[in-house]
C-alpha cells in the first residue's frame, strides 16, 4: 500500500513513501524506468522528518503561494511544516488545533489531501470512506464531510470507497493519480463537476514496471 506521495514542484519525479521506506517514480508521461526501482529508508533522504517525530508521512499537501517548496506533511493525529529548499521544519502541531475546520469535520488523521483545481485556497481532504472540502485561508467547511462514492462518480466507479494518497500530475490540471491498496487510477477533477475516469484502475506496477516487487511486499 502507497502511503503517500511526495512530489517536487514542477518536477518530473515523485517519491512514494510505503511503511519507513520510499522510492522515486517518473511521471507517467515520461520514459518509464527500465530497471527495478531501488528502495531507501525515508530518513536518508528525508532528513528533516526525525525533528517533527515523524517515522513516515501519512499525506503531503503543497502550500500554495509559499515562495520555495514547501509542504505540509500529515502523520497521525499531528501536521507539521517541511522545507528542502530552506532545510527548516516548523510545529508539529494537532491537525484540529492547526486547521479547526478539520476538528469540525472530525478529521483528526488524514490519509490523503489534494487542492481543487483552478484554486488557490480550497483543498479536498480524505479520511477513510469520506472527504471534506475546506478553505484554507478562511478556515471553513465549504463541502462535506460526506461519501467518497457519493460524490465522486470516478472514483467510485474504480472501486476506490477510500483513498490511500493522491499525486497531483504537474502541468497537467486537474489530472490526478489515485491510490488504493495496491492499484492507482487516473482522473480528471474538475471544480464543481463530477470527476471522471481517464485511464484504470489498474495495478500500480503496470504503470510503474520498476516497482514490481516493491509495492506487492
Amino acid at each position: 500500500m502507497i502511503d503517500s506521495v511526495y512530489v517536487q514542484r514542477d518536477g518530473p519525479w515523485a517519491g512514494l513513501f510505503m511503511g519507513i521506506g520510499y522510492v522515486n517514480i517518473q511521471h507517467p508521461d515520461k520514459k518509464l524506468p527500465k530497471q527495478q526501482a531501488q528502495t531507501w529508508l525515508i530518513p536518508k533522504y528525508y532528513t528533516l522528518l526525525p525533528k517533527l517525530g515523524f517515522d513516515t508521512v501519512d499525506a503531503w499537501l503543497d502550500i500554495k503561494g509559499a515562495k520555495d517548496d514547501d509542504k505540509y506533511c500529515f502523520y497521525g493525529t499531528r501536521v507539521g511544516m517541511y522545507s528542502t529548499a530552506n532545510k527548516k521544519t516548523e510545529g508539529p502541531w494537532k491537525i484540529t488545533d492547526k486547521f479547526p475546520a478539520l476538528g469540525a469535520a472530525q478529521f483528526d488523521i488524514i490519509d490523503a489531501a489534494m487542492h481543487v483545481p483552478g484554486s488557490d485556497h480550497e483543498v479536498y481532504f480524505f479520511r477513510g470512506t469520506k472527504y471534506v472540502k475546506v478553505h484554507m485561508g478562511d478556515n471553513r467547511i465549504t463541502s462535506g464531510p460526506a461519501n467518497i462514492v457519493d460524490k465522486w462518480p470516478g472514483l467510485a466507479q474504480a472501486g476506490f470507497d477510500c483513498v490511500d494518497a493522491i499525486w497531483e500530475l504537474p502541468g497537467n490540471e486537474g489530472q490526478t493519480i489515485f491510490f488504493r491498496g495496491f492499484k492507482s487510477v487516473r482522473v480528471k477533477v474538475v471544480s464543481r463537476e463530477a470527476d471522471r475516469i481517464i485511464s484504470g484502475p489498474e495495478p500500480i506496477t503496470t504503470t510503474w514496471k520498476g516497482l514490481c516487487p516493491w509495492v506487492t511486499q
